[in-house]
């Protein structure tokens, strides 16, 4: 029998893996669509249009969501090329984010050759740097944005390494 059907006839490999790559899109979607929604909503304006009050996209955000990479429109890559432009993530963070989204669309297009072949240890390492990024985002939009926008807080009392979205306090519990 090959590797690939003892992988497939073994419950508990499957089931450890189903976990795993069901882990990983968690993270990976919930990281997307935040950091999407925080920069969106980030340059979104209020105002009065014919009496009632909207929630406007600013030219700077279209900007942004109109960025091309390859040819495309991909909003994912615009937002995180705008922390990496902010200072929040560095060049090789966004890059091992472009190999983080490859994993995805691996997990979401290709499941059943995963659970036959195996996941590999690239993944499991880049599973593992979707977290360190998404904790250095989120960390950073906190600090650099909301706290400084609130000026409900005195920045001599906040601990820079005890800061965390509820988001990703919900993530962590469920990791």
């Amino acid at each position: 029998r090959s590797k690939g059907i003892d992988n497939l006839s073994n419950s508990e490999k499957v089931k450890d893996n189903m976990i795993f790559f069901s882990m990983y899109l968690l993270l990976f979607e919930n990281m997307k669509e935040n950091c999407i929604s925080k920069l969106k909503s980030f340059f979104e304006d209020i105002q009065t249009i014919n009496g009632k009050v909207k929630l406007v996209i600013s030219d700077e955000y279209k900007k942004i969501e109109n960025k091309k990479f390859n040819g495309k429109k991909n909003i994912f890559l615009a937002t995180m090329n705008w922390f990496v432009e902010n200072g929040a993530i560095n060049q090789e963070e966004f890059e091992t984010l472009i190999n983080i989204r490859n994993d995805r669309n691996k997990i979401s297009h290709e499941l059943l050759k995963l659970l036959y072949n195996d996941c590999d240890e690239d993944m499991v390492k880049n599973f593992l740097k979707c977290i360190e990024i998404y904790k250095k985002i989120d960390n950073w939009w906190i600090l650099n944005i909301e706290i400084p926008i609130s000026g409900e807080y005195n920045f001599d009392e906040i601990l820079e390494d005890q800061v965390i979205s509820g988001n990703l306090l919900m993530i962590s519990i469920v990791m």
